[in-house]
């Protein structure tokens, strides 16, 4: 049984181990609370894209349908004007073009450039184009590559990802958003994939700063009772 001495050593050393931590969920915790959800995704570097009525196509949708009978998620859009067809056959993605019904060339950087300057609503200018095909940067999906990132130069350190397949804005990033990031990194103990929020290293440091709390309130009733007996 554990007697006021052995509850203030376990107690120091529970404490030890778990309260860094509980000070890192502070932090990360405040953080992320303060921040309004809409800036960090970024909804704020890019204006809303006017609405665009597409003109009649040439290669209508029963011509696509017989070359690719398998075809779903058929949808029309277009890329810089030029109407396209995106969908999937087969497990993949296909883009063809609405009026000739060939593959529709990927973007070059200049195109990509393009998109991205007429959506970006700052006042930083283009500073590098990269393009990912195959190993996307931690802070982007996979699933969008390929995929060209447009930095600016601008106090946020902005940076608009267009797929080079379809050229729209899959998603943006800035330097709040890369330390929104980390906080939720360190939140949620995930050192790796930031999706993983019941692993065993947070099971394990939420049972320790737990126990550390319990033992704590133990410590209190411990005292408390012995003033009394004091006071008598």
């Amino acid at each position: 049984m554990l007697n006021g001495h052995r509850l203030r050593r376990t107690h120091r050393w529970f404490a030890l181990f778990a309260g860094l931590q509980m000070s890192i969920w502070i932090l990360s915790g405040v953080y992320m609370v303060l921040m309004d959800i809409d800036f960090i995704h970024g909804d704020t570097l890019t204006a809303t894209p006017n609405i665009v009525t597409l003109k009649p196509v040439s290669y209508p949708i029963t011509t696509l349908l017989q070359h690719y009978p398998d075809a779903n998620k058929i949808r029309l859009t277009q890329r810089q004007g030029q109407a396209f067809y995106q969908f999937s056959s087969q497990s993949q993605l296909i883009i063809l073009n609405a009026d000739t019904g060939l593959p529709l060339a990927p973007l070059t950087e200049q195109q990509a450039k393009h998109i991205a300057v007429s959506a970006y609503t700052g006042n930083g200018t283009v500073s590098s184009a990269h393009l990912f095909e195959q190993d996307a940067p931690s802070e982007l999906n996979p699933k969008w590559l390929p995929v060209w990132q447009i930095n600016f130069a601008d106090i946020k350190q902005s940076s608009l990802y267009v797929s080079a397949d379809t050229g729209e804005i899959v998603t943006k990033r800035h330097v709040y958003w890369r330390l929104f990031d980390v906080m939720w990194m360190l939140h949620i103990m995930d050192y790796d994939t930031r999706d993983n929020i019941h692993n065993n290293l947070l099971t394990l440091m939420a049972s320790l700063s737990l126990l550390t709390a319990l033992f704590g309130t133990m410590l209190l009733w411990f005292r408390l009772s012995h003033n009394k007996k004091v006071t008598r």
